[in-house]
């Protein structure tokens, strides 16, 4: 189904062409036939759209697959789209699937089932929006069983609901993979730097896309505004990397230094530093932050994994690319010049278009 936004003709909403379009569907087919429904789209309110039609016309989802329809350069130019298309397998609906499903008890189904499906995706190289946007498919199986989910409040759950704890599933996911044991220890701030990055890498986004990218992370908007760690322009969005955030952090004295800080602005504060020539207050920095001598400190990890997500930057040539590349080389730095980091053992992550792993 296309939706036309030719002048002259009317405009439809998304939810009632989906419903004539299944309630059409259901007539016809037959009571053990297959329903096969290929879907893309970014927003949230959608993909709840999608499922709800499907779910009030009789249908669920009994199995589900993402494809992807662009080229990996194309990929990388455009990773704040979404490039993947969700195929939805669907069956009629009969009543002895009329059943009500408590959250608590299918929660941990509900979890195992993405977690796996994500380990799927992670060996695909998928990243970003449309790692997000696959996820949804198996988290709409599980629904799919149920003629309705509730809390033993007796509060329904909505698939928008459900498509909010997907994507914090997601998250926790994609930073246990980079960061290992560290990422519980990670705080918020940091956490939202991180994935976004993975997730968009240098592409500007909509208002909208922040908001949904919060909604499975943590966060607020006009926080991360007031804090100048993004800037919107025009409805357009950009996260600040070290050097964007220079008048707004405090490097230049070290009577000015703050030990309780997230970790993202620790290390912004040592690229700077470094990036300065001051390589005696680096010093001294790493030191006040107590990392100098702590291999296995999150501060590194969240490096290390910073210069894997940008790397494409660079082996890609991208002009564009300057202020993350620059970005890129400042962790680099930061990385070079503690001796013990250069002489640890500790086997590298490899990396796979997008994705981190452990080497083997």
């Amino acid at each position: 189904m296309i939706l036309s936004k030719k002048e002259g003709q009317d405009k439809i909403s998304l939810a009632e062409g989906l419903r004539k379009a299944w309630t059409e569907v259901s007539r016809v087919m037959k009571p053990n036939g297959i329903l096969v429904v290929m879907f893309t789209h970014k927003s949230t309110e959608a993909w709840e759209q999608l499922f709800q039609t499907l779910h009030a016309s009789g249908f669920y989802a009994t199995a589900t697959w993402p494809v992807l329809s662009e080229s990996p350069t194309k990929l990388l130019k455009n990773r704040a789209n979404v490039n993947t298309t969700l195929n939805v397998i669907c069956r009629k609906r009969s009543l002895k699937e009329e059943e009500i499903g408590y959250f608590k008890n299918i929660k941990v189904e509900f979890e195992n089932k993405i977690k796996q499906r994500c380990k799927d995706f992670w060996n695909l190289d998928m990243y970003g929006s449309d790692f997000f946007v696959a996820a949804i498919g198996p988290s709409m199986e599980v629904y799919a069983k149920y003629r309705k989910i509730i809390r033993t409040s007796g509060e329904e759950v909505s698939i928008g609901d459900l498509i909010t704890y997907t994507r914090e599933i997601v998250s926790n996911f994609v930073l246990e993979k980079m960061l290992a044991e560290t990422a519980t220890a990670l705080d918020i701030r940091s956490r939202i730097y991180i994935l976004w990055r993975w997730a968009y890498l240098e592409a500007l986004t909509s208002a909208d896309d922040l908001l949904t990218f919060l909604k499975g992370v943590g966060g607020e908007r006009e926080e991360l505004e007031s804090e100048k760690r993004i800037k919107i322009d025009k409805s357009k969005v950009s996260y600040l990397g070290p050097f964007e955030r220079k008048n707004s952090l405090k490097w230049e004295s070290s009577e000015n230094w703050e030990v309780n800080l997230p970790l993202i602005d620790h290390l912004h504060i040592s690229c700077i530093l470094r990036e300065e020539g001051a390589y005696e207050d680096y010093q001294k920095y790493l030191k006040f932050i107590n990392v100098q001598n702590q291999l296995n400190h999150p501060f590194w990890k969240l490096t290390r994994s910073l210069v894997e997500i940008l790397q494409p930057l660079q082996s890609s040539g991208k002009n564009s690319g300057k202020g993350r590349s620059k970005e890129l080389e400042a962790y680099r730095k930061v990385l070079e010049n503690i001796p013990d980091i250069k002489r640890t053992k500790e086997k590298p992550q490899i990396k796979l278009n997008g994705f981190l792993s452990k080497g083997k």
